[in-house]
């Protein structure tokens, strides 16, 4: 198996987008080239007591339906370059995108479970950044 180059990018909660902090929340790890017969996942935090503690008036319940409700449209092949561009397109204010960053793997799953633990569940406060 060769080595494939992915795309990828963060979702990001931003509960107040005047102090810039932000909590990331999920990734989406794809292959551009080929949408409809490539990979295409996403990973979201598996605890979210992290981001309750983060802000405590994040609405949890509605951020859980939004994961899952990505999870889903992303597993369908003929859904998935909707989804995405719905992504781009919808989300703002409280849930923001990181720019698409590039990635070389031959192995997508290993490299979806590396940038997770790199950028969901990092040890401490390394997700939350704080931009003065």
């Amino acid at each position: 198996m060769g080595k494939k180059r992915l795309e990828f990018f963060l979702l990001r909660y931003v509960p107040n987008a005047v102090r810039s902090r932000f909590i990331n929340i999920g990734i989406v790890l794809f292959d551009p080239e080929t949408l409809l017969t490539g990979f295409c996942q996403a990973r979201f935090i598996s605890g979210w007591d992290r981001l309750q503690s983060f802000d405590d008036d994040a609405d949890i319940e509605v951020l859980q339906a939004m994961a899952s409700d990505i999870e889903n449209q992303l597993s369908d092949p003929f859904r998935r370059q909707e989804c995405l561009q719905s992504i781009e397109d919808s989300f703002s204010n409280a849930i923001q995108l990181s720019p698409r960053e590039e990635c070389v793997t031959e192995n997508p799953w290993i490299e979806l479970e590396d940038l997770s633990h790199r950028y969901l569940f990092p040890s401490e406060d390394a997700g939350t950044r704080h931009v003065a």
